[in-house]
C-alpha cells in the first residue's frame, strides 16, 4: 500500500484523537468527534493500574523520562478502559494527542513515526488494542526495530501503549528454537512499562456489580436509590455469579454485561 505525503494531514490544533482507518486500498486518518471517557472512579479494584499509567503519561507531558506500555491480562479485565480514563483526563489542557491503530495495522507504526516526529509541538501517543501476534508472524519485526534498535534515534514525542492478552505479545510455542524466544523476549523488552490485569474472585466481581446496579439507580433520580440496589444487588447475585461461570470469566465487563441483559429482559417483561 503506498501512502500519500497528505496521509496525516489532519490539523492537530483542533484533532486531539484520531483513528486511522485501513480497509482495502483505503487508508486515512478519522478524527474522533466523541470520544468514550471513562472516569476513574468507575474503575474498581484498579488504582494501583491507574496510578502507574498516569504517572508515566504525566511525566511523558512534562519533559520528563517515560516508557512504552503494555497493559496486558485476562479477557474483560479493564485494560483498555484504564487507558481511556488516563489519557482522557489530560486531553483537554494539554499537548496530548492521540493516535488509534487496529493491531493488524501495526506493521505501520515506522511510517506513523515518520509523519508525527516533526509535530515536536504535541505529545503523541499511539494507542493499539488487543495486539498479538501469532506464530509464523513476523511483522513484528518492523515495530521492534522502530521502538528501539535502528539507527535513527527514537523521537521524543511518540509513545505507544499496547493492550494484550498474552504478557510476551508474541504467541509462545515450546518447539520452537532458543532464537525464537529471544525475539519473544526482546519485543517485550521495548514496553519497560508492563501491567498486569487478572481476573476477578468472585467477591471483587460482585462489589463491582453493586457499584454499577447503584450507579444506574442513581442516574435515574431515583429515591432511596442505595437502599433499592442494594435490595435487588441481594435478589439477583447467584444470578450473576451463574451469568460469569457460564462466560468463563469474573471480570468487571462480565458484570456490566449480566446488568445491560438484566435491564433489557425486564424491559421486556413489561412489553
Amino acid at each position: 500500500m503506498k501512502v500519500s505525503q497528505n496521509f496525516f494531514t489532519l490539523d492537530w490544533e483542533k484533532t486531539k484523537a484520531a483513528i486511522l482507518r485501513n480497509v482495502g486500498n483505503i487508508c486515512y486518518l478519522h478524527p474522533i468527534e466523541e470520544l468514550d471517557i471513562v472516569q476513574e472512579t468507575d474503575l474498581l479494584g484498579l488504582q494501583t493500574e491507574i496510578t502507574r499509567l498516569d504517572s508515566n503519561t504525566f511525566a511523558f507531558l512534562t519533559g520528563k523520562p517515560a516508557c512504552n506500555a503494555l497493559l496486558w491480562g485476562a479477557r474483560g479485565c479493564g485494560k483498555s478502559s484504564v487507558v481511556k480514563a488516563v489519557l482522557s483526563k489530560y486531553l483537554a489542557e494539554s499537548p496530548l494527542r492521540i493516535l488509534e491503530i487496529e493491531g493488524k495495522d501495526i506493521a505501520m507504526f515506522p511510517i506513523i513515526m515518520d509523519f508525527l516526529r516533526p509535530y515536536k509541538q504535541y505529545s503523541f501517543i499511539i494507542f493499539c488494542d488487543d495486539l498479538a501476534f501469532s506464530l509464523n508472524d513476523y511483522s513484528y519485526r518492523s515495530l521492534k526495530s522502530s521502538l528501539e534498535g535502528s539507527f535513527e534515534k527514537k523521537p521524543c514525542n511518540i509513545l505507544i501503549y499496547a493492550t494484550s492478552n498474552l504478557r510476551r505479545i508474541i504467541q509462545e510455542d515450546t518447539s520452537q528454537n532458543q532464537e525464537y524466544t529471544h525475539e519473544i523476549l526482546s519485543l517485550s523488552d521495548r514496553f519497560p512499562l508492563s501491567i498486569g490485569f487478572y481476573t476477578f474472585g468472585t467477591t471483587e466481581y460482585l462489589t463491582v456489580l453493586e457499584f454499577i446496579i447503584l450507579k444506574s439507580f442513581q442516574e435515574t433520580n431515583k429515591r432511596g436509590a442505595k437502599a433499592k440496589a442494594k435490595k435487588l444487588f441481594e435478589t439477583i447475585q447467584q444470578d450473576a455469579i451463574n451469568f460469569a461461570t457460564q462466560a468463563g470469566n469474573k471480570s468487571p465487563r462480565t458484570a456490566h454485561e449480566f446488568w445491560n441483559l438484566y435491564k433489557n429482559q425486564k424491559k421486556s417483561n413489561h412489553c
